[in-house]
Order: structure tokens, then sequence, then C-alpha cells
């Protein structure tokens, strides 16, 4: 081992000894929540979350060691510019993106995206090729604005533009995916904020520490949060699915009511209209109910859903169930741009194209309801009665409510 080996080591052994306790002990919980995050995000297909959390680890690592351990100020400029410009565009592009998992060639082409990203960092930092660094360390687009606001105003605006762009709803994706990445983001730029601080080790560890375990926790929760919707929540109608609905039954007591609402000839729709008509009628019924606050609605199957109210009278819920149904009868359903079916005849060929044209249909529910009673004394007994009432609903000639007797 040469000389200048062995200076390094035991330079690298005095950093160890004067760190305080308290700051290395710090220093392992970004990259231990980092593991965790992409560990479970491959378990439950959070690719995106998981790649984003390799990305916070890598750059946390960054910031560290050329601000705190080997402080370099011209690469150090570059490494705050580089995260505040790269986490929060790619946030955003990851946002909209479609889940598709890590371990799979949509994770694998993500993974190379962000390898690429970092690569190009090492470049310009001379991390990689020295003789390649920037020089630029005076120009304002990498400096920050002030001394004690550390961050470029590039990366500011990197930040406001990716917050605003995570407000945007997708359909389909879970509501509260936004509010950890918007959170992820403002404690990243907060651990930017050491900067100021490197001249006291231990205080600018411990802002830079603090502030990227926070931000990874968002990740952290963002991945469990996806994992419980993918379990609890139904995608095509975004209402609590047949799980949460046995969850709910563990917890019922005392006086309630349980409905099964099944949609009318929902079979003829979709062999009239397709599928991604079915698909539209449900997700239309499902609004109409989650905004009817008449209980707690659940998809429990195909054209059934199934609404649990508590503490209240069995005539008081059949009169409200009894609203609603007229409600959904008396909204007519739009079928906008689907393509009509071409009869279809062995050997034939269409003779003209398929044509756009815009429907109204009209689409009713039926109801059976039921409450505990002698002889009816637990959830599933409650809900085979209300099923036996919504078959009497459809013999009657549907369109109906009918309670259990």
């Amino acid at each position: 081992m040469d000389g200048t080996a062995k200076r390094m080591i035991h330079i690298g052994l005095a950093d160890v000894r004067h760190t305080s306790p308290k700051l290395m002990a710090l220093e392992f919980w970004p990259y231990i929540i980092c593991v965790a995050v992409v560990i479970l995000g491959g378990l439950f297909a959070q690719g995106r979350v998981a790649l984003l959390a390799v990305l916070l680890a890598v750059f946390t690592l960054l910031l560290a060691w050329l601000g705190i351990h080997r402080p370099d100020p011209f690469r150090l400029d570059v490494a705050v510019f580089a995260a505040s410009i790269y986490i929060p565009v790619l946030t955003s592009l990851f946002y909209f993106l479609r889940e598709r998992g890590l371990w799979n060639s949509f994770g694998a082409i993500r993974s190379i995206a962000v390898i690429l990203v970092l690569f190009f960092f090492f470049l310009i930092s001379g991390l990689v090729m020295p003789n390649a660094a920037v020089t630029f360390r005076q120009e304002i687009w990498l400096r920050g604005l002030v001394s004690w606001l550390p961050v470029p105003l590039m990366g500011l605006m990197a930040l406001a533009g990716a917050v605003a762009t995570l407000q945007i709803r997708r359909p389909s994706e879970s509501p509260h995916l936004k509010q950890f990445l918007s959170a992820m983001l403002v404690a990243v730029f907060a651990g930017l904020m050491f900067r100021p601080f490197i001249s006291r080790p231990p205080l600018a560890g411990a802002i830079l520490f603090i502030a990227m375990s926070v931000a990874a926790l968002c990740l952290l929760m963002a991945v469990i949060e996806g994992a419980w919707r993918h379990a609890f929540i139904d995608e095509l109608t975004e209402l609590p699915s047949r799980r949460a609905l046995r969850h709910h039954f563990v917890s019922l007591n005392g006086e309630y009511v349980i409905a099964i609402i099944d949609i009318d000839h929902f079979k003829a729709i979709n062999d009239q209209h397709g599928h991604a008509t079915g698909d539209q009628v449900l997700r239309f019924i499902a609004s109409t109910l989650r905004t009817s606050t008449v209980g707690r609605i659940y998809r429990q199957g195909g054209e059934e859903f199934v609404v649990i109210i508590e503490n209240i009278k069995l005539a008081r819920a059949a009169e409200l169930l009894d609203a609603l149904r007229a409600t959904i009868a008396a909204r007519p359903f739009g079928i906008r741009d689907l393509q009509a079916r071409p009869a279809r005849i062995s050997g034939a060929k269409p003779s003209a194209p398929p044509q756009r044209h815009v429907e109204a249909i009209n689409v009713t529910v039926s109801i059976g309801l039921a409450h505990a009673a002698p002889g009816v004394d637990t959830p599933d007994d409650v809900l085979a009665a209300a099923d036996k009432a919504l078959y009497r609903a459809k013999q009657d000639g549907r369109n109906l409510v009918r309670i259990a007797r």
C-alpha cells in the first residue's frame, strides 16, 4: 500500500472519530428508509416510487460527501443544482407515467433512465471524468439566489412547477400520491438548506439527514398507501372493494341495515353496447352512490354494490334507498363516441365502416335490504337476507326496492 492510500485511510478514520455519534446515527436513516422503499416498492409493484427512492438516496450520499465529509465547494454547487432540477422533474414525469412495476422490462427502462440522469450528474461534476467538469461556477443559474438560500433560481422554478403539476388528478390514481410526492419535494428542498451551514458540520449534517429522512418517509408512506389501495379499493369505480366490506363486517354492531344494489339488465348493456360501455355504466352508478351520502358504499363484484347504513331504522333506510333508486332512474346515461358493432356473419365483411353516434339510455337499479333480526344475527346473515330481497325485486319487475321478510 503506497503512502497516498495510507494518508487517505488515515483522513477517513479521523473523520469518523470526529463525527458526532448522534450525527452518524442520523446519517444512516435516509438510506435505511430508501432501501425499505425499494424493497416494498418491488414487492407491491410500486416501481415509480422505488426509483425515486434510489434517486433520493444517491443524491443524499453525494450531498453529504461533497458538503460534509470531503468539502468541495464547486462540485457541491453542481450537486445542489442537479438535485434541485432532477428530483422535481423526474417526480413529475413518474407521476404521469402509468405504474408498470419494477421487475419487468418497463421497470428496467425506467431504471436505465435514472442511471443515465445520475451518470450525467457525475459527468458534469467531474466525478467520472475530471477534465469534462463544467467550469462555470460563477454563472447565475448554478449559484443560489442569496447566501441563505442556496437553491438556484431554476431549481426553485422546477420545484414550483412540479408541485403545481402534481395537483392534477389522474384517473385511477391514488388521490394521496400527489400529496406524498409534494411533501417529499418540499423536504428535499429543506434538505438543500444545509449548504449555508457547512462551516458547522454537525448542524449542516443534521439538517441534511433529517430532511432527507422525512423525504424518504414520504415515499415509504406512498408505497404503503398504494399497497393498501390496491388491496382495498376497486380500480374501476374507486369504491372500497369486497375485501374492505369484509373488514367493515368485523366492526358492525348495534342497529344497522345492509342493502344490495344491482344494475338492471347489465348483461344486455354489455351485449348490445360493449364492455367499455358497461364499465362506463359502473362508474356512472358508483359516482351517483358516492355522492348520495346514504351510507358506506362498496363494490361487491360484477354489477352489484353493497350499502351499509348504521344507527338507522329499517323503514327509514328503505325510504332513503328508494329515493336513491329514483334519482338513478331519472338520470339518463349518455353513451358517447361509441362505435356501432357490425353484425358478425360468418365469411361476410361489413359493407360500411362503423359509424360514431351519441345515444342515451336509461339505467335503473334494483335494491334489496335487510337488518339484524332473530335468526339473522351476523352481517353475513343480513347480507344473505338482503340478497333474497333483491331477488324478489328482480322478480317483481326491477327498478324496485324490497325489504327482507
